[in-house]
């Protein structure tokens, strides 16, 4: 296991947190058939063949020079080029080395996307613990390849996602495992028989990372997506983990502002195309 990180606000943390976020991402390299992890000891990043699944999620380069930091890009360009895609994306955060980086980027034509990610983070044992107040909420894990399903389409009907978006997930999910004991935890919740809520926890790099937390149109407003954030961090807590991270889209950033939860850095999306 990593060092678990123990305080908010500190560059560790802050790494933590990007690592964390690369890691969801990263994944796809791991777990997809096909797919490879790009790792230069300075550059990591991810390959699928699929279009949209590709790029560069961490740079910490040794060297700050000019010349060093743009034949480095050369280099990621020329190994994605050669791979048959047509695009790739390329992330900065807080903790990117070089500071600058995303201006080498803009003047090799990569185009900075609109949304930006912003990273939160909690002390979960400085936070006040709540019980469920959704009385008829049944959360459980999911522990076997074929209860995906039900995130799958929990992922298509509360995001909008492509139905292969939600596959590509369910196989990143299978390839690289999960449940108890793992890197990766699936929780659904169940409202009279029938599922309306699920999310994600990715432990690495110290922290407990909460994903896809999704609850179906029917049942919003209820308290449903805070009981299962709250079902989430008990968890992370059990598993010996003190910070909670996640990215909010813009309608729930407000439920997880009022559980604690402050930004501490925001990613930054750059793409690429032949």
């Amino acid at each position: 296991m990593d060092k678990i990180v123990q305080s908010l606000g500190t560059p560790q943390m802050i790494a933590a947190l990007e690592a964390n976020m690369e890691e969801e991402m990263i994944c796809f390299g791991r777990g997809l058939a096909g797919g490879e992890i790009y790792d230069d000891g300075e550059v990591e990043g991810f390959f699928t063949g699929r279009g949209y699944l590709n790029g560069i999620l961490r740079t910490h380069l040794h060297r700050q020079e000019k010349a060093y930091i743009e034949n480095k890009i050369k280099q990621v360009l020329r190994y994605f080029q050669k791979k048959g895609i047509q695009e790739i994306g390329w992330s900065v955060g807080t903790d990117c080395q070089p500071t600058d980086m995303l201006e080498y980027l803009k003047r090799h034509e990569f185009q900075e996307q609109r949304e930006a990610n912003l990273g939160m983070a909690l002390d979960m044992l400085e936070m006040q613990v709540e019980i469920n107040r959704v009385t008829d909420l049944v959360i459980q894990e999911i522990e076997k390849p074929d209860g995906l399903n039900v995130i799958k389409q929990l992922e298509i009907t509360c995001f909008g996602s492509s139905e292969e978006l939600a596959q590509d997930y369910c196989e990143m999910y299978t390839g690289v495992g999960f449940g108890r004991g793992t890197a990766w935890r699936h929780f659904c919740g169940w409202q009279q028989g029938e599922p309306v809520a699920s999310t994600s926890l990715l432990f690495h790099a110290g922290v407990a990372g909460l994903f896809g937390v999704a609850t179906a149109p029917q049942a919003r407003r209820q308290g449903i997506a805070r009981a299962m954030v709250l079902h989430a961090i008990k968890q992370a807590r059990h598993a010996g983990y003190r910070i909670a991270i996640l990215s909010p889209t813009d309608m729930s950033e407000g439920i997880y502002r009022r559980l604690g939860f402050r930004a501490y850095t925001q990613i930054r999306h750059f793409t690429y195309e032949w």
